[in-house]
């Protein structure tokens, strides 16, 4: 039971610790700089309450720090941003605080087979991410997690009597089979070292198996077959094996070189200068996807890293909560050096320096993992728990030989095919363009489903989707534009790879994508990757651009070049996209030179109509003056517009007008 229990708790604090991170990057995009959200970052402080007060109140902490992280984590699904921060915050630091005592050789709680554990809460985070909807954790939607609450319950029950904190909470005296080193300082320290990057580690790849599809191009379904497998043969390993530091350290060698390996083989130059040509990036090699692919296989090393840790506690409650405090901030900074490495150009004055820089967290992680590995001792203890977890080799098979059942049945059978819902043959086409933030409402509050259901209302045959690289902290580790394209039935080229650090720009078709590219061009604040494919509808042969350059004159015009010069080359072309240009700019005389705006054809002074505008806070002559918009789809005179329509917010549900528009051929 106690492995359960602890199975239960690492999932609630990796899920967390997703909305915590989470919620403050979506409040400060929103105003685009850090507000009063970054306050949130003191609740990583709370180990130095365990440390000031030692083993003092023991007892009373533990106890208040389990309600916590339950209470925190039935009340999540329900929470904005603002109020999130605040309650995932608290269940973090009730997770911190309990670890202060785990790690401490005073704590007299029932000993969990912590490897065991922790693959339980990985499997589990794997299915319910996985299950319905494609990278998003069903548990953290209400009506998802409705139908959880009856467990929660049984749980708090449970935790009581499983989850035992001694009556003599003074008392150091550890469990029989405790391994407690001499050397408490060296335990201190491999307890920072290999702990929390292997935490961190979980969090960004392992809980999101799913994400790494997206960084590289690699097929979806065979990372989540690939990822539950490992972890169902960790069960087998953690159940019956205790893995020696050499062996743990080499398999932690070859976990960061094929991590870095994977991340290496799909990063890019960008052009260095205004005047360098458009660099163009077509299809994936087979064998770029083989490094990401080992790397999932040899990921369960990191329930070992942690559990070679937990296995062997400090000698007092205060080193340890010292331990915690120190491994804290590295929880809270590796992912935040991910998230600013994407934001490089807004994180003065060490921009330069991250930029491209996809890779430093995880190289950062695994270095640390491995100079921690060197403190700790030579050998482990199998713990008083592990023959009792033996039964855990059954039920991760059980879990994930059904879950691989259903999640090939869904992905086949019960898949949604694209479709055009039109009768007859083909002559027109409905485009439509969306900055959805990142998956952000205007208050900051995360509303990806809620932009889906917008999205299948309008029902565009062709959806340009700008800001939508999700996959990474900053959007919960959730691959957005798949959870569209499979749960709306569309073709999906996601556009320039996570790796890259684009804010993303991908195209969703109901026709088949054919000859997907990224053409990055020149860039100074963001990188600039505009998603290019073909399709064939109704007898043509249509190029696809999808646009979101930014940054200085140069930027633009060099975006607008390359733009211009790959669409002469096609007969048939639609460009959409958020271009962050009006329409009294060079850059847009420039694309309008061989494109026509769809908006201006049928509306030449750019104003609207009840009819064509929806949405918006301003007086109506303000909101149909759209002579200012940035939002727009262009095509090739061999299309006539013959209807459009923008949704202002907060009707899109982002900061963006919501734009599309019917285009017949001609």
């Amino acid at each position: 039971m106690p492995t359960v229990l602890w199975a239960f708790g690492f999932l609630f604090f990796f899920q967390l610790f997703t909305l915590y991170v989470e919620s403050i990057y979506r409040l400060s995009l929103t105003k685009l700089s850090m507000g009063p959200e970054m306050y949130g970052v003191f609740f990583i402080l709370a180990p130095l309450l365990v440390l000031l007060l030692g083993r003092h109140g023991a007892r009373f902490l533990s106890r208040i720090a389990i309600a916590g992280i339950l209470f925190t984590r039935c009340l999540a699904p329900y929470l904005g941003a603002r109020a999130q921060i605040v309650n995932s915050g608290i269940g973090v630091a009730c997770f911190l605080v309990l670890f202060c005592y785990v790690l401490s050789s005073s704590n007299r709680f029932s000993r969990p087979d912590w490897a065991s554990a922790i693959v339980l809460a990985v499997l589990g985070s794997v299915i319910l991410r996985s299950s319905i909807w494609s990278t998003f954790d069903l548990s953290l939607d209400p009506a998802g997690f409705a139908g959880a609450t009856a467990v929660f319950a049984v749980l708090i029950v449970l935790a009581r009597s499983a989850l035992k904190v001694s009556a003599s909470p003074d008392a150091s005296v550890p469990e029989p089979n405790v391994n407690v080193d001499s050397g408490a300082f060296a335990t201190a320290i491999s307890s920072v070292l290999v702990l929390f990057p292997s935490l961190v580690l979980l969090y960004l790849i392992a809980t999101s198996p799913g994400v790494v599809s997206a960084w590289s191009g690699c097929n979806y379904s065979v990372v989540i077959v690939l990822a539950t497998l490992s972890w169902m043969a960790a069960a087998c390993v953690a159940a019956h094996v205790s893995v020696g530091r050499g062996m743990l350290a080499f398999w932690n060698v070859l976990f960061l070189t094929s991590l870095l390996a994977g991340i290496f083989a799909n990063r890019v130059a960008f052009p260095a200068t205004p005047d360098a040509p458009a660099l163009i990036v077509a299809g994936d090699a087979w064998w770029q996807h083989i490094p990401l692919y080992v790397m999932l296989l040899l990921s369960p090393v990191l329930a070992f890293n942690a559990a070679r840790v937990l296995e062997r506690p400090c000698a007092s409650v205060r080193l340890s909560a010292a331990a915690v405090l120190i491994g804290g901030l590295l929880l809270l900074l590796l992912p935040i050096l991910l998230v600013f490495s994407n934001v490089w150009a807004y994180v003065q004055p060490v921009s330069g320096m991250l930029r491209n820089k996809f890779y430093l967290p995880f190289l950062l992680a695994g270095v640390l993992i491995l100079i921690g590995l060197a403190f700790s001792g030579a050998r482990t203890s199998p713990g008083a728990s592990r023959v009792r977890a033996v039964w855990v080799r059954g039920a991760a098979a059980v879990l994930g030989i059904v879950f691989l059942a259903w999640f090939g049945f869904n992905r086949t059978v019960l898949a949604r095919v694209p479709s055009v819902e039109k009768s007859g043959a083909i002559d027109r086409l409905r485009v439509m363009t969306y900055n959805y933030q990142q998956g952000s409402e205007l208050n900051g509050d995360q509303c990806y489903l809620t932009q889906m259901r917008l999205i299948a209302r309008i029902n565009p045959d062709i959806l340009f989707l700008q800001e939508s690289d999700t996959p990474r902290p900053s959007g919960g580790n959730v691959d957005s534009p798949r959870l569209f394209a499979d749960a709306l039935g569309y073709y999906l080229y996601f556009g320039p790879k996570t790796v890259t650090n684009t804010f993303g720009t991908a195209i969703l078709s109901r026709f088949p994508l054919e000859n997907p590219r990224t053409i990055f061009t020149y860039s100074d604040t963001d990188e600039v990757g505009t998603s290019m494919a073909e399709i064939e509808a109704g007898g043509r042969r249509i190029a696809l651009f999808d646009n979101h350059p930014g940054g200085s004159d140069a930027v633009m015009h060099a975006h607008a070049d390359a733009l211009v010069s790959e669409a002469k080359g096609h007969k048939h072309v639609i460009a959409a996209g958020d271009f962050n240009f009006q329409q009294t700019t060079p850059y847009y005389a420039k694309v309008t030179a061989v494109l026509q705006d769809s908006w201006l054809v049928l509306r030449p002074d750019a104003v609207g109509t009840p009819e064509t505008i929806l949405g918006g806070n301003a007086s109506d002559s303000e909101r149909f003056n759209m002579s200012d918009r940035i939002d727009h789809v262009f095509a090739t005179k061999t299309f006539k517009p013959t209807e459009a329509q923008y949704i202002l917010t907060p009707e899109s549900k982002t900061d963006h007008p919501l734009y599309w528009c019917e285009l017949l051929y001609q």
